[in-house]
């Protein structure tokens, strides 16, 4: 990822996951997500996080990414712009872009320099990215509600770009 690279977005959710708490494993859901996956140096990474990967890989058959950027639609605990760790690994961190209820049943844009985002939340600069997905979650908390996403976009401004495909 370069700098100047910015990922502009809209989404919409009509309400938040009951008792949703991003910090927790119990109730880590959020109504809408938008999750960067990153390529990285596997030397970096502390046993632990090598043992999630190879657990995940031979479920999966598919290796984890290096490191997971969020953007995240939180409840009002949080501040704007925080960064949260995910309970479960240390390689996931959530940005959070939106938060609370007063903006529930609107649609939200942004645009945000992911680069620097990804400095900000993991402590160096961002590797190659190899994917985007987004993700409305109400599994933990056993909530339903409807999320839209639209116009999802990376500027790369001229910048050179690769595609994870081989």
């Amino acid at each position: 990822m370069y700098p100047g690279a910015k990922l502009t977005w809209r989404w919409r959710a009509d309400s938040m996951p009951i008792s949703a708490d991003i910090r927790t494993k119990r109730f880590d859901d959020a109504p809408v997500r938008i999750a960067l996956a990153f390529d990285g140096d596997p030397a970096k990474l502390t046993v632990q996080d090598h043992m999630h990967r190879e657990l995940a890989k031979l479920v999966s058959g598919r290796e984890l990414p290096f490191a997971t950027l969020m953007y995240t639609w939180g409840d009002d605990k949080f501040a704007a712009d925080e960064v949260v760790e995910n309970p479960y690994t240390s390689r996931i961190r959530s940005v959070v872009v939106e938060r609370g209820d007063v903006n529930l049943g609107k649609w939200r844009t942004y645009s945000r320099d992911v680069a620097k985002d990804y400095e900000r939340a993991f402590g160096e600069p961002p590797g190659r990215l190899i994917g985007i997905a987004i993700m409305s979650d109400g599994d933990n908390t056993q909530s339903k509600f409807t999320a839209w996403y639209g116009d999802i976009r990376l500027e790369t401004d001229g910048v050179p770009t690769t595609t994870a495909a081989k």
